[in-house]
């Protein structure tokens, strides 16, 4: 079976991807499984498509798309910025039952969704300004 054919627009990476050009019909359950089945991340904007099938291998189940804003946090040791996805209160979340629905949505938010704006307070990129983000909360 062939991956789901899909148009990434610019600034989007794939993370994973198990998503498949197959409907939920009875012998290809296997196809409906594990906790993602497609990852998309977009540094520039701060944000995390997540792609699941809920309840999983559940024929009856439905197409969950999770957007996540992540925050950016300078980790000093390794040099790099630690990304944190807010998996508890997504930015948007969107169900259908329909694979070429899911398809058009996703090409959809990857044209649409605006830049996630850190509402911390920084000194600079990923680095909190503790003193004032105190004062802020």
């Amino acid at each position: 079976m062939n991956l789901q054919p899909l148009r990434i627009a610019a600034g989007w990476q794939v993370d994973y991807n198990q998503l498949y050009e197959v409907d939920p019909i009875s012998g290809y359950e296997h196809y409906f499984e594990g906790s993602s089945l497609l990852m998309l991340r977009n540094n520039a904007r701060l944000k995390l498509i997540d792609v699941q099938w809920r309840p999983e291998r559940d024929l009856n189940g439905e197409f969950q798309v999770n957007v996540l804003n992540f925050v950016e946090n300078f980790n000093s040791k390794t040099n790099k910025f630690d990304i944190k996805p807010n998996w508890e209160h997504p930015f948007l979340s969107f169900t259908t039952k329909s694979r070429l629905k899911l398809v058009e949505k996703l090409e959809e938010l990857m044209q649409t969704l605006p830049v996630y704006k850190d509402p911390r307070i920084t000194k600079k990129r990923g680095v909190v300004d503790e003193l004032s983000e105190t004062y802020r909360l």
